[in-house]
């Protein structure tokens, strides 16, 4: 019994690692086109406003100090789906964190 739990307590443990780990590099990737926002080199209609970023950079952090979907649940995705493009690879890689964030216990 107490080496099912064991099992059980790493993998919880290791998806939370796999959460973490994407929510760092996703902040880079945001946090490069703030900057590319900011230096107006953003000729894409592929990427929102700043400040959605910045909201969405805030949800990241939330995400990462609560990890469980029970104390808190990002709201980001209902603006991807509902505005961004659908060929958004940032948008892409941030609905799939959601989805793994999601199934955190």
């Amino acid at each position: 019994m107490v080496g099912t739990k064991t099992k059980f307590n790493n993998a919880v443990e290791k998806k939370k690692m796999k959460v973490i780990n994407m929510i760092d590099e996703l902040e880079i990737r945001i946090n490069k086109e703030i900057l590319k926002i900011k230096r107006e080199d953003n000729s894409s209609e592929l990427i929102p406003s700043q400040n959605e970023l910045e909201r969405i950079l805030a949800e990241l952090e939330k995400m990462k100090t609560k990890m469980s979907p029970k104390l808190f649940l990002p709201s980001y995705t209902r603006n991807i789906v509902d505005s961004w493009d659908i060929y958004s690879e940032l948008g892409s890689a941030l609905l799939k964190l959601a989805r793994k964030y999601n199934e955190l216990i």
